[in-house]
């Protein structure tokens, strides 16, 4: 591992600019006639931790997939000052992947958040299961060498 990165608990942090991590749980499953209520839920709860983490949302999208088009599901982004939160998820397969990348000059404030988000996916899906988390470090310069990836 590089002079530059470190691993606390399973989590990489850097000094690189930015984090982005993903997770990626099963067994997540939303009734088709709940999905949108569940996922408004899901948005308000990000807020909540984006706001209290010191993470600034500047903007938002969700669209709703009722399986006439598209699988039945959900994609939500907020958009943050400095980078994104988003959600997608395949209600009737019970997948959802989270994708968060932060820049933030704080490392803590993408890992707190992080955890909470976890936190709340288990609390929101208590049969479901983290099944992978993966987080690099980016805006790398030459003098940030990126240390092997996590997950």
């Amino acid at each position: 591992m590089s002079d530059v990165s470190k691993v606390v608990g399973d989590i990489l942090v850097s000094t690189a600019r930015g984090r982005h991590s993903m997770l990626d749980l099963i067994k997540c499953f939303i009734p088709q006639k709940n999905v949108e209520s569940v996922i408004l839920n899901l948005i308000f709860h990000f807020k909540i931790i984006c706001e209290e983490e010191g993470l600034r949302v500047v903007g938002e999208k969700c669209i709703v997939f009722d399986g006439t088009k598209s699988p039945p599901g959900a994609t939500f982004v907020l958009c943050l000052d400095e980078s994104h939160i988003s959600l997608h998820c395949y209600a009737d397969e019970g997948l959802c992947s989270i994708d968060c990348f932060t820049c933030s000059k704080s490392p803590q404030a993408h890992i707190n958040a992080l955890r909470r988000i976890e936190d709340l996916m288990a609390d929101q899906f208590p049969e479901g299961e983290l099944y992978k988390r993966h987080t690099v470090a980016r805006f790398l310069t030459p003098f940030h060498q990126s240390s092997p990836s996590q997950g």
